[in-house]
């Protein structure tokens, strides 16, 4: 299992078309060499964690300054002017943040479905509430919704599934984000408290789909400790039933 990952980290794809580019190592050549001690993936990835953040803290110290200023002060701290970088390049305040709500992630139930409504309205476009009721009275039925002050922000639901073998497993049916809150650690969140949830209630194992070029999902199921079917590569069937 590989450890956790961070936004940085290289996904499956990007990976697919960096690692041929890297050179041979020195083991598999003709002439010999030690094992690499550490996975190349790892390694590639600590550089760019490292990378990302000093630019956007770099980004953040330099935004509004003027480049061509800036440049006169790096150049007389290269020639030895004392007080150069300090002088024309004085510390700047911090920059001024977008006001932040707390993330609520919370596990519907039936004083919840006012919120589990609004997420169904804004992500399914379903605005029965007898429907949504249905559903959380459904025993198997288990349901996360993130939100703050602005409104909804993701969810996740699924089944708690019971099997012949009295073991039990989770399903998840739909992990979706609102698109302007993604990339925040906000789907991480709620599989997370799927996960837990289901474990404490008995299951042992939880199953998903998505598709396969869909590289930022498997990234994140990847680092939750996820893994591809045991049995290979698998294919999804569906059947339209008719209820009459």
């Amino acid at each position: 299992m590989r450890r956790r990952h961070y936004p940085s980290d290289n996904s499956i794809g990007e990976w697919a078309l960096l690692e041929p580019l890297l050179p041979t190592p020195a083991c598999q050549k003709p002439t010999g060499g030690h094992p690499e001690a550490h996975p190349r993936r790892e390694i590639v990835d600590a550089i760019r964690y490292v990378v990302d953040t000093g630019c956007k803290r770099q980004v953040i110290e330099n935004r509004g300054r003027d480049v061509t200023f800036l440049g006169g002060c790096v150049a007389g701290k290269a020639r030895g002017v004392p007080g150069a970088a300090t002088a024309c390049c004085p510390p700047l305040p911090p920059p001024e943040r977008a006001r932040q709500y707390e993330v609520v992630i919370t596990q519907i139930s039936r004083d919840d479905l006012s919120l589990l409504e609004r997420a169904v309205r804004q992500f399914r476009g379903v605005e029965e509430a007898d429907v949504v009721r249905a559903f959380a009275d459904t025993p198997s039925a288990l349901a996360f919704v993130a939100a703050d002050e602005a409104g909804i922000l993701g969810w996740c639901w699924g089944h708690h599934l019971a099997r012949p073998d009295s073991s039990s497993m989770l399903y998840v049916h739909q992990l979706e984000v609102a698109e302007s809150h993604r990339r925040r650690g906000v789907g991480r969140d709620l599989l997370r408290a799927f996960m837990e949830a289901g474990a404490k209630a008995g299951a042992t194992k939880m199953f998903l789909t998505t598709g396969e070029a869909n590289v930022a999902a498997r990234s994140l199921y990847e680092s939750l400790g996820g893994g591809l079917a045991a049995q290979g590569p698998t294919v999804n069937y569906w059947f339209l039933l008719d209820p009459h």
